[in-house]
């Protein structure tokens, strides 16, 4: 993609909102990533509603790096951390948040930490999705 083509590594900084995106969370869309994955419908059944499946985040991280266009071209995913503090529901309308949580260099490679702070309707955290990159510039 070339509207992707990077971000220098000495130019990002650290404490810095790189895109925010907001969507809603349909039930439709909550069944249809259980149905694709496999997993058991019921366990994510709570007081009447769906929750989201922990591993959906991912799904609402890259839609808010192509929604926001973040220049990321080239970046290596090196792991990932979630933090659940609350969960999602069907029908939230959530914000995604990509700030730039730190960046070092280890054995010649430049790493950059990412955290995806996806917020509810009430502005409460639900969940922190950090993603350790290997930056390629």
């Amino acid at each position: 993609m070339e509207e992707l083509e990077g971000i220098e590594f000495d130019k990002l900084e650290v404490g810095k909102n790189m895109g925010t995106h907001q969507c809603n969370v349909p039930r439709e869309l909550i069944i249809n990533y259980i149905n694709n994955t496999g997993i058991a419908y019921k366990k994510f059944e709570f007081n009447n509603s769906l929750i989201v499946p922990a591993a959906m985040v991912f799904l609402f991280t890259l839609r808010t790096i192509f929604a926001s266009k973040i220049p990321i071209g080239g970046a290596v995913l090196a792991g990932q951390s979630l933090e659940c503090i609350e969960p999602i529901r069907e029908g939230d309308n959530i914000t995604v948040d990509i700030v730039i949580k730190d960046k070092y260099i280890k054995k010649y490679r430049k790493y950059v930490l990412l955290d995806f702070v996806i917020k509810g309707d009430d502005g409460g955290i639900n969940i922190i999705n950090t993603m350790r990159t290997i930056w390629p510039k």
